[in-house]
């Protein structure tokens, strides 16, 4: 079966573990583009977009590291981007 983007970044088992500890919403039943901006408004802070592209960052690298490097799933990954989006609120004007 041919893996498209929805599946790593939205409905695998360890994303969908990633945006619940970072608080943000999905509804799976919707087209992504309109997903993100429903999450978006549940989100309620200006700084979304950022959070969106380092998870997404932090996902990917997570799963390359497993597919090329043979690591296994690692919690710590869902603590990175917590610290990376808390650092991030902190500085966002």
């Amino acid at each position: 079966m041919e893996e498209t983007l929805v599946h790593p970044f939205f409905t695998c088992a360890f994303s969908v573990c990633c945006w619940m500890e970072l608080n943000i919403s999905r509804n799976y039943l919707m087209l992504v583009p309109l997903m993100i901006l429903d999450s978006r408004q549940q989100f309620g802070r200006a700084f979304f977009r950022e959070v969106v592209i380092v998870a997404c960052w932090c996902i990917w690298m997570h799963r390359n590291s497993i597919i090329f490097y043979g690591d296994s799933i690692d919690g710590e990954v869902v603590s990175r981007m917590r610290w990376q989006m808390l650092i991030l609120g902190q500085n966002y004007p």
